[in-house]
C-alpha cells in the first residue's frame, strides 16, 4: 500500500515462481538477472526526465502506483483508494475568497505543525522562494529555538541574498554553502546509485553536503510540492511554453503536454535507434490522458504535472535525502494538497491564494522579494511584468555570450543559483564528453549515435543549450554501467 501521493517508493517483481519488494531498483536487480530494458520507459525518461505510470527502466519491475492497493497473489491487482483526478476534476469551492485563506492558514499551520518531532534539530532547506518562506515562518511560530535554515546556490545568487535576510528578519541561524562542481561531481555515480537512475544528477545538487551535516540536523523539512498544489505550474511559465488551456484536437493537448512537461520535446525519441518513438511517446501520453477520467485540457495538464512528474521528483528525491536524515514534506499533507486542488482556478492562477494568504499571516516577510520576480509580494503586476522582461532579457544574453564564445564564456544572472549548463562546458566536460562520445556508449544497438554526438557537439560549441537533455543522457548511461551491463 502506498500513501496518496506515492512519495516514498515501492519497487516489485512478481512472476510465476518470484515476488519481490523492495525500497530500490538495485535490491532487486541484485536477486533477478533475466530482464530486458523497457524501451518506453527509457524513451519517457530522455524525453520528460521522467517515466510514466509505474514503469522503470526494466520491463519486469515496476514501481507501485500513488494512492493505490496492490495485491501480489497469482497475478497482480490494483485498487485505488485516492485519486489525484478526483480532486482536479471536482466541483470547485464556492466559499469566499476571505475565509479560504483563513482555512488554508489553519491548513497548513496543522500540516507543519504535526511533522515537527518532539526534541529534535530541525533544519529548513530555505531558497529565496516562496514555499520554503511560508515552511519556516511557520515552523519559527511553534519551536524557534530549535530551527536553523540552509541555503544551497553559487555565491552572491539571488536565493542566498533573499533567504539570508528572511532568516535575519526570524531571528535565525542561517549558514550558505557555496556548489563547488569539484564535490558535486564526485558524487555523481553515488548520487545516481541512490535514486536508481530515476532522476536527473542535475537535481541534486545539494546531495555532497547533506551527510556533512548528519550530526548537526536530526530533521529536514522543505517546501517541495508547494508550488504545484498551489497552481505554480498550471499556465505558461515563459513565452515558448505551450498555454494547453488552448489546445483544440486530441493530437494538440498531447503534443502540448509533451512540450509543456518534456525535456527535450518529441526531439528527445530522435537520441534512440527507432523510427516510431514519437508515435509510440504520444501514444503512451494518451494513455495517461485517458487514466485521468479528465476531459478539460488544463485539468489534464494538472494531473499530468502531479501525478506523473511531481511524483517521481519526490519519490526519488525522499529515497536519496531520505537516507540521511528523517525528511518532511508538509505540502505533501493530505488534507492541505485535497484543499488546494478544489480551490476555483483563478484562485491557484500564479499562485494567487497562496500569495494572499502568506501576506496576510506574514506581512514583514511579504516585504522580502522573491528569487523567482526579483519583486516581493505587495508589488504592483505592471513591476512584475517590468522584471520579468529584464529576467528574459538577461537569459537571451547569457545565450549570445555563449554562441560568440563558443561556449567558453557565459554570463550569469544573479536569478541562477545552480549553472549547471556552465559547469557541463566546464568543470564536467571532460566527463560527459568522456561518457557520452565514448565507444561503449555508442556501441549499444538502441541509441541513434549521430544525434548523440550532435548535441554534445551542438551544446559544448554554445551554438545550442541542451543542458537537460545532456545530463539525462550521462545519468542514464552511467546507470546502465553501474548496474545493468553485468546481467545483460
Amino acid at each position: 500500500m502506498t500513501d496518496h501521493l506515492g512519495t516514498k517508493p515501492i519497487y516489485y517483481f512478481h512472476d510465476e515462481s518470484h515476488t519481490i519488494i523492495a525500497p530500490e531498483l538495485k535490491s532487486i536487480l541484485k536477486v533477478i538477472n533475466k530482464n530486458r530494458l523497457n524501451k518506453d520507459a527509457v524513451r519517457e525518461f530522455l524525453s520528460f526526465g521522467f517515466c510514466l505510470g509505474d514503469k522503470t527502466f526494466i520491463e519486469n519491475i515496476r514501481l507501485a502506483l500513488p494512492g493505490h492497493i496492490t495485491q501480489l497473489d497469482k497475478r497482480v491487482s490494483k485498487k485505488e483508494y485516492w485519486a489525484i483526478q478526483d480532486f482536479v476534476g471536482a466541483k470547485k469551492t464556492t466559499e469566499r475568497f476571505d475565509r479560504l485563506i483563513k482555512e488554508h492558514q489553519q491548513l497548513l499551520d496543522s500540516a507543519i505543525h504535526k511533522r515537527i518531532p518532539a526534541n529534535k534539530r530541525i533544519c529548513v532547506s530555505l531558497s529565496g522562494g516562496l514555499d520554503s518562506r511560508t515552511i519556516v515562518a511557520y515552523l519559527n511560530k511553534h519551536e524557534p529555538k530549535d530551527i536553523v535554515t540552509t541555503t544551497f546556490g553559487v555565491r552572491n545568487c539571488l536565493d542566498q541574498k533573499f533567504a539570508q535576510a528572511v532568516s535575519k528578519k526570524l531571528n535565525l541561524p542561517n549558514t550558505f554553502h557555496e556548489l563547488d562542481p569539484a564535490k558535486i561531481k564526485q558524487s555523481f555515480n553515488e548520487i545516481i546509485s541512490l535514486m536508481d537512475g530515476m532522476l536527473s544528477i542535475k537535481h541534486i545538487h545539494d546531495y555532497p553536503f547533506l551527510p556533512e551535516k548528519y550530526d548537526e540536523w536530526d530533521t529536514h523539512i522543505t517546501g517541495y510540492f508547494g508550488d504545484p498544489i498551489h497552481g505554480q505550474r498550471l499556465f505558461p511559465a515563459n513565452p515558448l511554453e505551450p498555454d494547453v488551456s488552448k489546445t483544440k484536437t486530441e493530437t494538440e493537448l498531447l503534443k502540448a503536454l509533451v512540450k509543456k512537461h518534456s525535456q527535450y520535446g518529441l526531439k528527445g525519441c530522435k537520441l534512440l535507434n527507432e523510427e516510431d518513438g514519437q508515435e509510440r511517446l504520444l501514444n503512451n501520453v494518451r494513455d495517461v490522458v485517458e487514466k485521468s477520467r479528465l476531459s478539460h485540457p488544463l485539468q489534464i495538464s494538472d494531473y499530468f504535472d502531479l501525478h506523473e512528474r511531481q511524483r517521481r521528483f519526490i519519490a526519488q528525491i525522499f529515497q536519496l535525502a531520505g537516507k540521511i536524515f528523517d525528511y518532511k514534506m508538509p505540502f505533501t499533507d493530505k488534507s492541505l494538497v485535497e484543499f488546494c486542488l478544489l480551490l476555483p482556478t483563478s484562485y491557484r492562477k500564479k499562485q494567487k491564494l497562496a500569495r494572499a494568504s502568506f501576506m496576510d499571516g506574514f506581512p514583514d516577510l511579504s516585504e522580502i522579494p522573491l528569487q523567482k520576480t526579483h519583486t516581493h509580494l505587495k508589488t504592483s503586476k505592471m513591476r512584475e511584468k517590468m522584471y520579468e522582461s529584464v529576467y528574459y532579457f538577461q537569459y537571451a544574453f547569457k545565450r549570445i555570450v555563449e554562441m560568440a564564445t563558443q561556449g567558453r564564456k557565459s554570463f550569469r544572472p544573479a536569478h541562477i543559483y545552480d549553472p549547471y549548463d556552465e559547469w557541463s562546458r566546464a568543470e564536467f566536460k571532460p566527463l560527459i564528453e568522456g561518457i557520452l562520445l565514448d565507444e561503449k556508449t555508442h556501441s549499444r544497438d538502441f541509441y541513434n549515435t549521430k544525434e548523440i554526438k550532435r548535441i554534445v557537439s551542438q551544446h559544448m560549441s554554445g551554438k545550442k543549450n541542451y543542458e537537460e537533455i545532456i545530463y539525462l543522457l550521462y545519468t542514464f548511461e552511467m546507470w546502465l554501467r553501474l548496474f545493468v551491463d553485468n546481467i545483460f
